[in-house]
């Protein structure tokens, strides 16, 4: 159970299926790559925190780099293994971080749709209180508002291709909710993402950064 009353259903939960491809990449030049994509963008980055970080392979990529990382994630197994694995990996619920620190970037990658929204604003206003300059998430999103409520066929078909995204809001919704908990914010890009199962959803990669 963490806190505020939320329990995780780890057999219906994707973020299992995630974190188990993930683990095959663990000696691989992928979390590399990342971090050399994200350095090139951000040059000046010296902290990194990433919220829903699975066994940490990516905060520890950026480690390695001589960044001052760390990451949080609320799966058993993931941290588990992660910490068997020399990776840098915490629990950490998303509204309620146990860090003092203002990291440079924080990122989290298909996260915010999984938490409940309830906890929504309490995450982002979180986000805000733990990061210095640039925030970017990634967010898969209904293309349309008819869209949002799928029947059960199209869900299970969804799932089915490959997607296994909880979409439960447009990229509208989201733009509109981070104005108003992320008031000292502002958009400068937003990248699409081309997913497979792109007639349902799109991929959208906001990013923020502090006025």
């Amino acid at each position: 159970m963490i806190p505020g009353g939320f329990s995780i259903d780890h057999r219906k939960n994707p973020s299992i299926a995630a974190f188990e491809r993930s683990k095959a990449l663990l000696n691989s030049d992928h979390w590399e790559g990342c971090v050399t994509n994200v350095i090139a963008k951000f040059p000046e980055i010296d902290s990194f925190l990433e919220i829903g970080c699975g066994g940490g392979m990516l905060p520890t990529a950026f480690s390695k780099r001589g960044v001052f990382a760390t990451g949080f994630d609320v799966l058993d197994e993931a941290i588990s293994w992660g910490k068997k694995n020399g990776q840098k990996v915490e629990f950490g619920v998303a509204w309620n971080l146990p860090v003092t620190y203002k990291f440079y970037l924080s990122y989290s990658h298909h996260v915010l749709e999984h938490i409940p929204s309830d906890y929504t604003e309490a995450t982002l206003h979180e986000m805000d209180r733990v990061t210095s300059k640039y925030i970017t998430m990634v967010l898969p999103v209904a293309k349309e508002e008819d869209e949002l409520f799928v029947d059960s066929s199209q869900e299970a078909n969804r799932l089915k291709r490959g997607g296994g995204h909880f979409i439960n809001q447009t990229r509208l919704w989201w733009e509109d909710k981070f104005n108003v908990c992320l008031p000292d914010w502002e958009f400068f890009e937003m990248e699409k993402i081309v997913a497979p199962w792109e007639t349902i959803e799109t991929h959208h990669n906001f990013f923020l950064r502090r006025k």
